[in-house]
């Protein structure tokens, strides 16, 4: 389930939430679990600016309501802003966007 992390609780953990629907779960399924962990270990090491981290908030919350247009318009003003130096996730949110 997709979320903003409780009061207190990094970006990691709503990172960490996130699942695709079962249908992702035929082509893309590993590839789309590594590059979300990844993102989670860059988050951990602190290599995620906190803009893209608010980004990535928003996105997880647009997700969990399931608005699909605001968290497509999300995701494309990440990957225009932050495409050469994370683009290996940044793929892996547009195939869980996708399913």
């Amino acid at each position: 389930m997709l979320g903003l992390p409780p009061e207190g609780r990094t970006p990691q953990h709503t990172v960490r939430g996130m699942s695709a629907p079962s249908q992702l779960w035929c082509s893309h399924e590993r590839s789309v679990q590594s590059r979300l962990e990844t993102l989670y270990e860059k988050l951990q090491a602190g290599q995620i600016p906190e803009k893209l981290q608010q980004k990535l908030r928003d996105f997880a919350a647009q997700l969990e309501t399931k608005d699909i247009r605001a968290s497509s318009v999300q995701l494309q003003e990440m990957i225009t802003e932050y495409w050469q130096q994370h683009k290996l996730w940044l793929t892996g949110l547009k195939w869980l966007l996708r399913a």
